[in-house]
């Protein structure tokens, strides 16, 4: 099968539905109220919930953003965003539409406007757009009305991730840590397709991101490297009693309070790239840009078919941990695959962007 990689644009405005003081539109570009309503979203339904930061940087950052705006009386009350790119898999590479953004406003929330603004969303990207192609999006498992939503939208898991920490207390960087030029980005993209072959949802898109993927090197080679973006993400809950000690006690403990706060700072990693037997610098490689950035912990997300990766983490030392009972699934929506291709989404372990998933 031909898979299609014709770049695919949204429309400047159009109009999708109007009944009553209900519309929804979708846009090229977002409304500015998209940035107040995006920054008071709380995600998470229960266990942890926190509000994501940045937005206003990111929103211009999309690769080719399709924005779907419901209107209220001509008030903005939902948001939601399909981002198209092309992802590699092992058979080819393809047309894809990611998911991010998804925010009802909260007086609007319980009376089925996020089921109408999805649905129509991917309704109006079936409808326009020329198969085959992937909708996806990656969705905490305690977030049930969001994965709720997108099984009654027929996505399904194709994998399933953990969350992991990697924590220092005093980080120090190595001699060897060398932030990558826009000159190399090329080169270093090479590598990485090369190091991700066998994955799928593949996309560099964000690799180089703000100037912010950094390398080990030995001589003139590259034996290590990784894009860490900054954020800062503001919980305002975390289950157990666990939680409530991250909450209340450890950010007032000296020293030990630099590992979380509230307002929690952190680097988002993806990209990861270690040489054939120079997988023990891994450590050493995140640590060096914690310093760089004077920050004491990075997080990532790692498919639970990834075993090269897996087997990386046992050695990561004793702060550091996949985050207990976080479980993120790849939802997807195939259209127009072939059954072995449908067959491959289930087994290729899959690459998730940071850029995204914060």
């Amino acid at each position: 099968m031909s898979i299609s990689k014709e770049p695919v644009y949204a429309p400047q405005e159009t109009i999708l539905s109007q009944i009553g003081s209900v519309k929804l539109v979708v846009k090229s570009e977002a409304d500015a109220e998209s940035i107040v309503l995006l920054k008071n979203a709380v995600y998470g339904t229960s266990g942890i919930r926190y509000q994501q930061t940045g937005q206003d940087q990111k929103l211009n950052q999309l690769s080719n953003p399709f924005f779907f705006h419901l209107y209220i009386s001509d008030i903005l009350q939902g948001f939601y965003c399909l981002d198209h790119r092309l992802v590699t898999y092992p058979f080819s590479s393809m047309n894809a539409f990611y998911g991010r953004y998804f925010a009802i406003h909260e007086s609007a929330q319980g009376k089925g406007y996020g089921r109408f603004l999805k649905t129509s969303a991917v309704n109006y990207i079936t409808e326009t757009i020329h198969a085959p192609y992937l909708l996806y999006s990656f969705i905490e498992e305690k977030n049930t009305r969001s994965l709720s939503l997108s099984n009654q939208t027929n996505f399904a898991s194709v994998a399933q991730l953990k969350t992991f920490v990697f924590r220092s207390l005093n980080p120090k960087a190595d001699v060897r840590l060398k932030r990558a030029s826009s000159a190399e980005l090329p080169k270093i993209k090479s590598f990485l397709a090369t190091y991700y072959a066998d994955y799928g949802l593949v996309n560099f898109d964000k690799i180089g991101y703000q100037g912010n993927y950094f390398t080990l090197t030995v001589g003139e080679q590259v034996v290590g490297g990784v894009q860490a973006n900054p954020v800062t993400w503001n919980f305002l809950q975390m289950p157990h009693w666990t939680g409530w000690f991250l909450m209340n006690i450890l950010p007032r403990i000296p020293y030990l309070k630099k590992l979380f706060q509230p307002d929690y700072s952190f680097l988002a990693l993806e990209g990861i790239y270690l040489a054939t037997g120079q997988e023990g610098l891994f450590p050493i490689l995140i640590e060096s840009i914690l310093a760089f950035f004077n920050l004491n912990s990075a997080l990532f997300e790692v498919d639970c078919q990834d075993k090269r990766l897996t087997a990386m983490l046992a050695r990561m030392g004793l702060l550091s941990g996949y985050q207990a009972d976080v479980t993120t699934h790849a939802m997807v929506k195939a259209c127009g695959l072939s059954a072995n291709q449908l067959a491959q989404l289930q087994v290729s372990p899959v690459y998730c962007s940071s850029f995204d998933f914060t």
